[in-house]
């Protein structure tokens, strides 16, 4: 079995043989600028991913992993920023604010996401260059690998696994997955805090 990884940043195959990370899109830095003017006063976080580093700003982490690289200034990145999250102070207006990126900037496609293990946790913007989402990076790595999407097995419990989750071989949501990524899917397993993928793919063993 070839174990591959399309990232939550939803552009990025990371082969976990050769260790290594393969970008298909980014942010320009112009838009980068003019989302974080826009929201500087209405969001309590702002983050920008790159392929190694999470950039956190107006938000002090207590984590201490060496990927996560706290920031005043947006001067301070130094890498290729392929997606931007956005936490906002007051989720009442979300939906226009997802409404405005998405009028807005042509190159860039912004969607809602909550966290599916904390159904209390607020909601916030990922923001992701357009067109360029978990599905096209399976594509690509299905052209690589010289295998058909229907050989693939994929696991998936948010919003931006709703565009894979169908077309695949088998799409299996989280038991913590989002209502709509359950009905899209094949099957369901347990949820991440109950190692659902382990569990599924033991219960395929023969």
């Amino acid at each position: 079995m070839s174990k591959t990884n399309i990232d939550e940043i939803n552009r990025n195959i990371y082969d976990v043989k050769n260790k290594n990370k393969t970008n298909y899109g980014h942010i320009e830095n112009e838009d980068i600028v003019s989302l974080t003017n826009y929201f500087d006063d209405i969001a309590d976080e702002v983050d920008y991913c790159s392929l190694n580093v999470y950039y956190k700003h107006k938000k002090i982490s207590l984590s201490k992993k060496k990927y996560i690289v706290e920031i005043n200034n947006i001067s301070e990145i130094k890498e290729t920023i392929v997606r931007m999250n956005i936490f906002l102070n007051d989720n009442e207006n979300i939906d226009t604010h997802l409404n405005f990126i998405n009028n807005k900037f042509s190159k860039l496609n912004a969607f809602e996401m909550s966290d599916t293990d904390n159904s209390n946790s607020k909601k916030w913007l990922a923001i992701n260059p357009k067109e360029i989402d978990k599905f096209k990076a399976l594509e690509k790595l299905c052209l690589k690998l010289n295998i058909n999407i229907g050989e693939v097995i994929f696991f998936g419990d948010g919003a931006n696994d709703l565009p894979i989750i169908s077309k695949v071989g088998l799409g299996v949501a989280m038991g913590n997955a989002l209502q709509e990524v359950k009905e899209k899917a094949q099957k369901v397993t347990l949820s991440n805090d109950q190692n659902g993928i382990a569990s599924f793919l033991k219960s395929m063993e023969v």
